[in-house]
């Protein structure tokens, strides 16, 4: 297989402190949305990690919400 192919299906995750950086809020705050069940993480031995696909899917969602006509 090729090397590009490779790094380009590779599947990035990110940790609660990429999140809580990446977001500008607490790690607590990014532990609260996976205890409420908003993220969704996968395990990695005793760590959480964040796919890059349901990151995204979470940030889509909370702009839509957060655009809701009506809610000014």
């Amino acid at each position: 297989m090729d090397d590009k192919a490779t790094r380009r299906d590779a599947c990035h995750f990110y940790t609660v402190s990429d999140l809580a950086a990446r977001w500008k809020v607490s790690e607590r705050h990014v532990r609260r949305l996976l205890a409420d069940g908003a993220l969704v993480a996968h395990g990695f031995g005793q760590s959480k990690r964040f796919s890059e696909s349901d990151v995204l899917c979470f940030e889509q969602a909370s702009k839509q919400i957060r655009s809701r006509p009506g809610d000014e």
